[in-house]
Protein backbone atom coordinates (compact mmCIF):
# COMPACT_ATOMS: atom_id res chain seq x y z
CA UNK A 1 0.00 0.00 0.00
CA UNK A 2 2.65 2.34 1.02
CA UNK A 3 4.38 1.21 -2.78
CA UNK A 4 1.00 3.10 -4.29
CA UNK A 5 1.42 5.90 -2.65
CA UNK A 6 4.81 7.01 -3.26
CA UNK A 7 3.57 6.43 -6.71
CA UNK A 8 1.02 8.26 -6.94
CA UNK A 9 2.85 11.10 -5.02
CA UNK A 10 5.34 10.94 -7.84
CA UNK A 11 3.23 11.26 -10.42
CA UNK A 12 1.58 14.16 -8.95
CA UNK A 13 5.11 16.01 -8.46
CA UNK A 14 5.53 15.02 -12.15
CA UNK A 15 2.64 16.53 -13.52
CA UNK A 16 3.38 19.59 -11.16
CA UNK A 17 7.27 20.24 -12.38
CA UNK A 18 5.94 19.69 -15.99
CA UNK A 19 3.54 22.30 -15.85
CA UNK A 20 6.16 24.72 -13.95
CA UNK A 21 8.42 24.29 -16.82
CA UNK A 22 6.09 25.32 -19.30
CA UNK A 23 3.89 22.32 -19.88
CA UNK A 24 1.13 22.91 -21.58
CA UNK A 25 -0.47 19.50 -21.12
CA UNK A 26 0.52 16.46 -19.15
CA UNK A 27 -0.56 12.32 -19.24
CA UNK A 28 0.70 9.69 -17.95
CA UNK A 29 -0.79 6.31 -19.17
CA UNK A 30 -0.04 2.49 -17.73
CA UNK A 31 2.49 0.49 -19.92
CA UNK A 32 -0.21 -2.18 -19.77
CA UNK A 33 -3.13 -0.23 -21.39
CA UNK A 34 -0.56 0.86 -24.38
CA UNK A 35 0.83 -2.33 -25.02
CA UNK A 36 -3.04 -3.54 -24.81
CA UNK A 37 -4.14 -1.83 -27.82
CA UNK A 38 -3.45 -3.61 -31.43
CA UNK A 39 0.03 -2.71 -33.18
CA UNK A 40 -0.24 0.28 -35.56
CA UNK A 41 1.95 1.41 -38.84
CA UNK A 42 3.38 4.69 -38.19
CA UNK A 43 4.22 6.44 -41.36
CA UNK A 44 5.85 9.84 -41.01
CA UNK A 45 9.17 8.87 -40.54
CA UNK A 46 9.97 5.91 -39.02
CA UNK A 47 7.73 3.72 -41.58
CA UNK A 48 7.42 0.96 -39.44
CA UNK A 49 5.31 -0.66 -36.76
CA UNK A 50 4.91 0.88 -33.31
CA UNK A 51 6.55 -1.15 -31.05
CA UNK A 52 4.95 -2.33 -27.15
CA UNK A 53 6.32 -0.96 -24.19
CA UNK A 54 8.46 -4.42 -23.14
CA UNK A 55 10.11 -3.83 -26.82
CA UNK A 56 11.65 -0.81 -25.07
CA UNK A 57 12.18 -1.79 -21.62
CA UNK A 58 11.97 -4.90 -19.55
CA UNK A 59 9.44 -4.08 -16.99
CA UNK A 60 7.93 -0.42 -17.71
CA UNK A 61 5.06 0.66 -15.37
CA UNK A 62 3.77 4.30 -17.07
CA UNK A 63 4.88 6.42 -19.27
CA UNK A 64 4.34 10.01 -19.13
CA UNK A 65 3.59 12.22 -22.14
CA UNK A 66 4.13 15.98 -21.92
CA UNK A 67 3.57 18.69 -24.50
CA UNK A 68 2.92 22.08 -25.43
CA UNK A 69 0.52 24.56 -27.53
CA UNK A 70 2.30 25.39 -30.57
CA UNK A 71 0.49 28.20 -32.12
CA UNK A 72 -0.83 27.03 -35.90
CA UNK A 73 0.42 30.03 -37.36
CA UNK A 74 3.89 29.77 -36.41
CA UNK A 75 3.63 25.67 -37.49
CA UNK A 76 2.47 26.65 -40.68
CA UNK A 77 5.48 29.28 -41.06
CA UNK A 78 7.66 26.62 -40.14
CA UNK A 79 6.63 23.74 -43.04
CA UNK A 80 6.14 26.58 -45.57
CA UNK A 81 9.87 27.82 -44.58
CA UNK A 82 10.65 24.28 -44.73
CA UNK A 83 12.86 24.88 -41.31
CA UNK A 84 11.05 22.27 -39.84
CA UNK A 85 10.39 22.03 -36.42
CA UNK A 86 13.97 22.06 -34.46
CA UNK A 87 13.14 25.94 -33.23
CA UNK A 88 9.48 24.71 -32.49
CA UNK A 89 10.14 22.41 -30.69
CA UNK A 90 14.04 23.18 -28.60
CA UNK A 91 11.33 23.97 -25.46
CA UNK A 92 9.78 20.69 -25.39
CA UNK A 93 13.41 19.23 -24.89
CA UNK A 94 14.41 21.02 -22.16
CA UNK A 95 11.01 20.12 -20.79
CA UNK A 96 11.80 16.72 -21.38
CA UNK A 97 15.09 16.72 -19.85
CA UNK A 98 13.71 18.44 -16.60
CA UNK A 99 10.97 15.47 -16.03
CA UNK A 100 13.53 12.88 -16.75
CA UNK A 101 15.96 13.94 -14.33
CA UNK A 102 13.16 13.86 -11.82
CA UNK A 103 12.29 10.73 -12.34
CA UNK A 104 15.99 9.39 -12.32
CA UNK A 105 16.14 11.09 -9.10
CA UNK A 106 13.92 9.07 -7.56
CA UNK A 107 14.95 5.80 -8.83
CA UNK A 108 12.85 5.27 -12.21
CA UNK A 109 14.64 4.14 -15.10
CA UNK A 110 13.99 6.22 -18.24
CA UNK A 111 14.02 6.13 -21.62
CA UNK A 112 12.69 8.98 -24.02
CA UNK A 113 10.96 9.27 -26.65
CA UNK A 114 10.39 5.78 -27.31
CA UNK A 115 9.29 4.67 -30.54
CA UNK A 116 5.79 4.02 -29.67
CA UNK A 117 2.62 5.84 -31.30
CA UNK A 118 2.77 9.43 -30.44
CA UNK A 119 -1.04 9.96 -31.42
CA UNK A 120 -1.56 6.71 -29.86
CA UNK A 121 -0.04 7.79 -26.61
CA UNK A 122 -1.48 11.67 -26.28
CA UNK A 123 -5.00 9.91 -27.06
CA UNK A 124 -5.12 7.99 -24.23
CA UNK A 125 -3.45 10.55 -21.93
CA UNK A 126 -6.72 12.63 -22.92
CA UNK A 127 -4.54 15.21 -24.69
CA UNK A 128 -5.53 14.49 -28.29
CA UNK A 129 -7.67 12.12 -30.61
CA UNK A 130 -6.92 9.62 -32.87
Amino acid sequence: METDSKAEELLSEVKEIALESGASLVGIVSARTIDSCPTIKVEWKIQEYAKKTRDIMPDPKSIVIVGYHVWDNMLELAIKMNIGFIQVTSHLVALEQTVKNHLEKNGCKVVTYPQLSQKRLAHLAGSGTM
